[in-house]
């Protein structure tokens, strides 16, 4: 097994559940995941994921839920070895009390409003290179969300050598954030926001996020923030865009078009081009529901640019991925 840290957090939960099912009633609900995934470039690999998600509910304490979700992950390469291993992707353990909601385990923090780049969150940030973007590992956390009215919120995390506190509130359409953090890991301290929400009476969402850091070493500020917006063309095409400026003062404009005719299958165009070198960034991709339960999935990841430049010295590289639910 890889990753123990992660694994004793969830035996940890694992070993909770008995003494409280004593006193309570629990239900199980499992579900199995199955994603095959083929990562078409020089070398060719093939990566499977089963994947056992457990949700745990206390019929007489409503209050209480549970959540563990566990990974066995193949790889293979060729001219390579198959290897395998176990590792726990969720176990989290949720407690609902009035105005208080505790959250203890590994479990995916919510942090930022970006959908291409998520500057301001430093626990699992968006990585636009990987084929399953939406694949966040989480972090092992205890998280203390806090209603102040019934519009705003007061949210507390203390992870393994990063704590952060939050105050979101929602204002004239808008959601709002305010942000502070101290990162032992990064060795950084960050002042941040977040906002997102409509324009006005128009079809436009507009969304915000980003702060400054502190090194602790260099004691220099640094700006990392991107602003951007989503606008639907039409019924079935809408168009995303963001503007990034990152810690190390360079700049990018990314773009999502995104189209779905058809409920059974949609296309996307993910670009992205640096302002200060001109290298470029291209992931068109598809998207088909084979059936109620499978999926399949196409993308190709094509870079430009030497390897001095933000997106050059990458191969090309393609991706075709089959997920079916048990």
């Amino acid at each position: 097994m890889n990753q123990p840290y992660h694994l004793l957090v969830g035996l940890c939960l694992l070993l909770a559940i008995p003494p409280i099912a004593t006193a309570q009633t629990m239900d199980l609900t499992s579900g199995l995941e199955n994603s095959v995934l083929l990562q078409l470039k020089e070398t060719n690999t093939v990566s499977n994921r089963l994947r056992l998600t457990t949700d745990l509910d206390f019929t007489t304490q409503t209050q209480l839920q549970g959540r563990v979700v566990i990974d066995n992950r193949s790889h293979w390469q060729e001219s390579g070895p198959l290897t395998s291993s176990f590792s726990i992707h969720r176990a989290i353990l949720e407690y609902e009390q009035g105005r208080h909601l505790l959250l203890i385990g590994r479990q995916r923090i919510p942090l930022g409003v970006g959908r291409i780049w998520n500057p301001i969150d430093r626990f699992n940030p968006i990585d636009i290179h990987s084929p399953e973007p939406e694949e966040r590992e989480g972090s092992e956390a205890l998280r203390h969300e806090y209603s102040l009215t019934r519009l705003g919120a007061l949210d507390l995390v203390i992870a393994r050598r990063q704590q952060l506190a939050r105050v979101k509130t929602f204002k004239h359409e808008m959601d709002l954030g305010l942000i502070a953090m101290i990162d032992n890991r990064n060795k950084e301290d960050t002042l941040g926001w977040e906002m997102a929400g409509a324009l006005g009476n128009t079809k436009i969402e507009i969304r915000s996020e980003g702060g400054l850091s502190r090194e602790r070493d260099s004691g220099e500020w640094q700006k990392d923030w991107i602003i951007g917006g989503e606008y639907p063309l039409s019924e079935n095409l809408a168009l995303l865009g963001e503007y990034h400026h990152d810690s190390q003062d360079r700049d990018a404009l990314g773009w999502l078009l995104s189209l779905q005719p058809e409920a059974f299958w949609s296309a996307a165009l993910l670009g992205i081009v640096s302002l200060n070198d001109g290298s470029f960034f291209l992931a068109p991709s598809l998207h088909w529901s084979l059936a109620d339960e499978q999926t399949l999935d196409f993308s190709i990841h094509l870079y430009s640019g030497n390897e001095n430049k933000m997106f050059g010295g990458q191969n090309n590289q393609g991706y075709l991925r089959w997920s079916i639910h048990f």
